[in-house]
């Protein structure tokens, strides 16, 4: 779940940087930091869903 959460980031960032588009660059990198912050602050959290 938390991966999926990471990856999705990163293909949002990824899209804006090829886009030049900073809002979504920004928008990508702040999921994927959310995504990592959520994966190492409650993996039992994740793993019982």
């Amino acid at each position: 779940m938390s991966t999926l959460v990471i990856i999705v980031g990163i293909i949002l960032m990824m899209l804006g940087v090829r886009k030049e588009n900073k809002t979504l660059r920004n928008i990508g990198i702040f999921i994927a930091i959310i995504g990592s912050i959520i994966s190492v602050t409650f993996p039992n959290f994740l793993s019982l869903k």
